[in-house]
């Protein structure tokens, strides 16, 4: 007994197609990156177009028990150009030392309840989700994309298909010419 041909084509490539554990590790992956850019979306903005100004400080708390230590602090925003003011907005991240004067942040408009420091770092969690879904979009392109070699057969055989439909078009058409030729049909002989 024979054992079925395996075409060593289909080992070229690990992933062929779309399958679903592939699937469901991107997806994974996906949620994550989505998390950290709706996480990070609020204080990457502020850092890149947010309104720059000032927090009077009225009230803070040192907190302790987290990863990180430091002061929570509450208190009034005022723009740097006067335009914006809120009442009350809570700075982040936590502060490592309890602030003794007005303390620079930006926020994200006039209806913002956080104030956040102008630190570059802020920019970490936005730009790593979106730095997994680039990978995830790649990711799922590598998978789902068609194999070239696939491809090519394809190609090669849309080719000869095409040939052939001259090939069967031009004898049509030679048969055509034949008839007319012959002129028309003999009546069949009566016994």
């Amino acid at each position: 007994m024979s054992r079925p041909h395996r075409d060593s084509r289909a080992w070229s490539r690990p992933f062929t197609g779309l399958d679903l554990a592939s699937a469901a590790k991107l997806g994974l992956v996906v949620c994550f990156g989505v998390a950290l850019v709706v996480t990070g979306a609020g204080r990457a903005y502020a850092f890149v177009a947010g309104v720059p100004g000032r927090v009077t400080v009225v009230e803070c708390h040192f907190e302790s028990g987290d990863k990180l230590d430091g002061w929570a602090c509450r208190g009034a925003f005022t723009a740097d150009d006067g335009s914006v003011r809120i009442d009350r907005v809570r700075i982040h991240p936590l502060l490592r030392d309890r602030p003794t004067g007005p303390v620079p942040v930006k926020v994200t408009g006039p209806g913002a309840t956080s104030a956040w420091e102008p630190d570059p770092w802020s920019l970490t969690p936005a730009g790593a989700g979106m730095g997994l879904l680039v990978f995830c979009a790649v990711g799922f392109w590598w998978i789902g994309r068609p194999d070239r070699e696939e491809a090519a057969r394809l190609a090669a055989s849309r080719a000869e298909m095409d040939r052939v439909r001259r090939e069967v078009a031009k004898l049509r058409a030679e048969l055509d010419d034949l008839r007319h030729d012959l002129g028309p049909d003999p009546p069949p002989p009566t016994p």
